[in-house]
């Protein structure tokens, strides 16, 4: 292999030294200026022992583990804040329809929120955008709109699509209905019975029906609103998503 010299003046007269490299390691010889001694010098970079290597991922390991919990629950936070908001838009085009029609529309069957009903009283349209047939308005003979749905709202059924279901942001369109039927201005008693509620829809699958903490202190005690919504949430039955939680 060929060589490469390097001159050097030192105090006691010239001396060589040869620096070769191999592969992606250097090694330097020196020659003494007394005699013909060489000294082989190791001049490769340090490299990381297979401890450190280990005792690195292991480090990754934990933090890797404890930022996915964390995200996990910044990503249920957003669908919360989301179906909230979507409940709120709810309301709000409700109200702008009473005070065109004189009282709330139905929009449940079952005490489950109806999608053509909703589209067709609050859009003047149907669950896929399309201009309504008149006995698809639900009252809204002006074919008013007072919702701009989102197209994340909607999920489209069957292929191809003929209809589609509202849903939350988690995915769920087993949404209830609560009307303040007597107008106390309270939803309680009988008008806060909430009908069975499962996680999922009907294009990924529902799960089983979920009893939902609180349904009977929301009975009892009834919450102040003409109109709310309820869903299973994230599905576990400890958190119910409701529109008065805002």
């Amino acid at each position: 292999m060929r060589g490469v010299f390097r001159w050097v003046q030192s105090g006691r007269g010239r001396f060589g030294a040869r620096a070769r490299t191999v592969g992606r390691s250097a090694a330097r010889v020196t020659c003494s200026p007394r005699g013909g001694d060489f000294v082989w010098t190791d001049a490769r970079p340090p490299a990381f022992s297979l401890i450190e290597l280990l005792l690195v991922l292991a480090v990754v390991a934990v933090l890797g583990g404890l930022a996915l919990p964390a995200g996990r629950r910044a990503l249920e936070f957003g669908r919360v804040v989301r179906t909230q908001a979507l409940f709120a838009q709810w309301r709000a085009a409700l109200e702008g329809y009473r005070a065109e029609y004189g009282a709330y529309p139905e929009i449940a069957a079952g005490g489950l929120l109806e999608s053509e009903l909703l589209a067709g009283a609050l859009t003047g349209r149907d669950s896929l955008g399309r201009e309504a047939l008149a006995d698809g308005l639900n009252g809204n003979l002006r074919r008013l709109r007072f919702l701009e749905p989102a197209a994340s709202d909607w999920l489209r059924l069957d292929a191809p699509a003929t209809r589609a279901v509202v849903v939350d942001a988690f995915g769920n369109s087993d949404i209830a209905v609560l009307y303040d039927r007597d107008g106390d201005g309270w939803i309680r008693g009988e008008e806060a019975v909430l009908p069975p509620l499962r996680p999922g829809n009907a294009r990924e699958g529902f799960g089983e029906p979920i009893t939902l903490a609180g349904a009977g202190t929301l009975r009892d005690s009834g919450v102040r609103a003409r109109i709310a919504f309820v869903t299973v949430g994230a599905g576990d039955g400890r958190e119910p998503m409701c529109s008065w939680r805002d």
